[in-house]
C-alpha cells in the first residue's frame, strides 16, 4: 500500500472491501455458479469438496501453516516463507470520528516514520493512518469519518 501511494496512486472499491466480495458473488452466481459458505473443506459428516479453486477465509499463515503439509507449498510460498520477516507485533484500531475533526481537503492516507527508515520493521517504527471516507463518504454514518490505525 505504502508503494502504491506513491507510483500510481490507490484505488478503493465502492462500498469498502466488502463490496468487492459482494459483486463477485453476484458474478459468480448470475454465471451459475454455487457458493457455499461458512463449510469447511472437509464438512463434519464426513463429505470432502475438490475444487481447483478454493477461497477461504483462513490466514495465509494458518493456510499455509496448519492446512498444508511443507512438502505440498509451492515453490514461490516455500520462498516467500523463507524471506517473509514478520513484524514483532501489530496493532490495527478502527474508529469512528467527527468529520469536523478533519480539515476540508483531508488526504486519505498518511505514513509517520519516526525517525529513522532503518527502523521501520522495529516495534513502534511506523504508523499507517487511512481514512477510507475521504473517498466514499457511504462507507461511515453522516457526519462521521472512518479512521484506520495501523502501527508496528
Amino acid at each position: 500500500v505504502l508503494c502504491n501511494r506513491h507510483f500510481g496512486g490507490i484505488n478503493y472499491p465502492i462500498g469498502g472491501i466488502g463490496g468487492i466480495a459482494k459483486n463477485l458473488a453476484k458474478g459468480l452466481v448470475d454465471n451459475g455458479e454455487i457458493i457455499l459458505c461458512k463449510v469447511g473443506v472437509r464438512l463434519s459428516d464426513g463429505r470432502e469438496f475438490y475444487a481447483k479453486k478454493i477461497i477461504s477465509n483462513a490466514t495465509r499463515w494458518d493456510t499455509f501453516g496448519r492446512l498444508l503439509r511443507v512438502e505440498e507449498l509451492l515453490k514461490e510460498e516455500q520462498n516467500f516463507q523463507s524471506s517473509y520477516v514478520k513484524a514483532p507485533s501489530f496493532l490495527f484500531i478502527h474508529m469512528g470520528i467527527k468529520e469536523s475533526v478533519f480539515s476540508l481537503g483531508t488526504d486519505c492516507h498518511h505514513f509517520i516514520q519516526e525517525d529513522d527508515w532503518g527502523r521501520l520493521e522495529e516495534l513502534y517504527g511506523s504508523i499507517f493512518l487511512s481514512i477510507p471516507t475521504v473517498l466514499d463518504s457511504s462507507l461511515a454514518t453522516k457526519d462521521f469519518h472512518i479512521l484506520h490505525v495501523f502501527a508496528t
